[in-house]
């Protein structure tokens, strides 16, 4: 679902993502717990072009990843900033300490308050998320679904393998 979001920002201006009109332009694509050749495929059965404003990075990231993102944003001044694998990239060492994951969060919020790029994160629930209602899933602090304007839940069901998608909103309708 994100890859197909990015897809459509860096693509032409008639690309649109579930029927909706996007703002393009340059896209930043971490995917920090994937294979590289994976996602070149994915983004090329996409249709992306080879010449779009697409950057990614596809590997672990270094102890300094968050700051040498804040730089790329200030330099390239992307549209969409695209974390896959959020914890891969915000390092805490309690993943349940509400002050510290609020800390590390920052930057990101930062990224879309001071350059104006919107910032989409990838997360885990956690094992137990099945009986729980939206937001109470998330893996981790509530400093998480407290950070951001829109929480997604996209949940499968083991049972009838089919997913429901939530979205839990801090302005307007849920």
């Amino acid at each position: 679902m994100a890859r197909c979001l990015c897809a459509a920002v860096a693509g032409d201006e008639t690309e649109t993502w579930l029927g909706r009109e996007v703002m393009h332009g340059p896209v930043f694509y971490l995917g920090l717990e994937e294979k590289r050749e994976e996602v070149k495929r994915h983004f090329r059965s996409l249709g992306v072009a080879a010449d779009a404003e697409l950057y990614v990075f596809v590997e672990l990231p270094p102890p300094d990843a968050m700051e040498r993102l804040v730089a790329s944003v200030q330099q390239r001044r992307p549209v969409l900033v695209v974390v896959d694998g959020l914890y891969r990239l915000v390092r805490v060492s309690d993943e349940n300490g509400y002050a510290e994951v609020s800390r590390k969060l920052e930057p990101l919020l930062g990224l879309a308050r001071k350059w104006g790029s919107h910032v989409l994160v990838t997360h885990h629930e956690n094992k137990r998320a099945m009986g729980m209602d939206g937001q109470d899933g998330v893996l981790g602090s509530t400093a998480l679904v407290g950070s951001v304007d829109c929480t997604v839940i996209i949940r499968r069901h083991r049972e009838s393998n089919r997913r429901t998608v939530l979205s839990t909103q801090r302005y307007g309708e849920d």
